[in-house]
Formats: C-alpha cells, structure tokens, sequence
C-alpha cells in the first residue's frame, strides 16, 4: 500500500507542478497582451506589473513547497543530512529561502542540488556493489551457456 500511495502523490505532485508551470505562462500571456497598447510609465502598467509580480510569487511559492518536500522526502529516505532549519525569518542562511508569500522557509537552489547531489552519491554508494555482482554474474551464465553449445 505504501507504494501505491507514494506513487499516486508523486503523480499529484507532479500534475501540480505542471499546471503551476501553465499558470505563470498564462499569467505572461495575458500581461503581455494587457500591456500591449499602455505606456511603461503609466499608473495602469505599473498597477498591472505589480499584479503579476504577486500573483508569480504565489505561483514561485508553491512550487518551492512542492520541490522542498520532494527532496526532504527522497533526502530522509537516504538518510541524507538535511541542513538546518534557521531558527527566525531574519535569519540569513545559504540554504534556506525565506517566502513571504507563505511566511516560512523553503530550500534555496544550492541546498536542492546539494542534497540531490549527495542522495545521487548514496544511491550510487548502494547499487555498485550489486551491478559488480550482475555482472560477475552474467559472464559465469554465459560461459556456462558457451560450453553447453559446445
């Protein structure tokens, strides 16, 4: 059941993030075609810039909470150290991203690539030893098989 259900919130994550990709091109497509006739200076431009700068914080929002929770997830599941959580939103760290959207912390750039890096290192740490065994493995099969022929 676990992996029915992990594959089933992966698949909702994932639609998620598609149309959240949907909404910042269609939220582009309808400034442009808003913006098209009013002068960059103008208090309706401005008005209208300020509009989808918040709705794209919202939409940035969202997909940062997304992607954080995917790699806590798959970073727990390797038993990756995760850096740690800043204590106040004034505090500066190189890690953490403050959104004041949603008024909490998320993962920056360089601690997603980070942790992937070192989950992809873990991963790789686990499954050499067996790909070195499957392959000790298919030559005796195939030598075996050779001199079956014979």
């Amino acid at each position: 059941m676990s992996l029915i259900r992990n594959l089933r919130r992966y698949r909702d994550e994932r639609h998620r993030l598609i149309q959240l990709g949907y909404e910042i091109e269609q939220n582009e497509r309808e400034y442009r075609e808003k913006s098209a006739g009013l002068k960059r200076n103008s208090e309706e431009y401005q008005k209208l810039l300020f509009d989808l700068h918040g709705e794209r914080q919202l939409i940035d929002a969202q997909i940062a909470q997304i992607e954080t929770e995917q790699v806590i997830r798959k970073a727990n599941f390797w038993r990756v150290p995760i850096p740690r959580y800043p204590s106040n939103e004034d505090q500066r760290d190189e890690n953490w991203d403050w959104h004041s959207v949603y008024g909490r912390h998320f993962l920056s750039v360089k601690a997603v690539r980070d942790i992937r890096r070192e989950v992809y290192e873990e991963r790789e740490m686990w499954t050499r030893p067996f790909l070195s065994w499957g392959a000790i493995v298919i030559s005796l099969v195939s030598l075996a098989i050779a001199f079956l022929k014979t």
